[in-house]
């Protein structure tokens, strides 16, 4: 409904997917963003959220 009322297509799995990523992005461990979301292991986290790794102001940031 929010898809055709917004005209922008809209999944729950994006909502997962910006927590995790704003998460890890804070500095929370991987191991508690995994817990957070209901996985078994950090598996999921580490093979669809690496791109964290390629945020450039992140790496900057976490350097200083």
């Amino acid at each position: 409904r929010l898809s055709k009322r917004t005209g922008i297509y809209v999944y729950a799995y994006a909502f997962r997917h910006r927590f995790a990523t704003r998460k890890l992005a804070e500095g929370v461990a991987p191991a508690v963003v995994a817990q957070l979301m209901n996985h078994s292991d950090l598996s999921m986290i580490s093979k669809h959220y690496s791109h964290i790794g390629t945020m450039h102001s992140l790496m900057r940031d976490a350097i200083d």
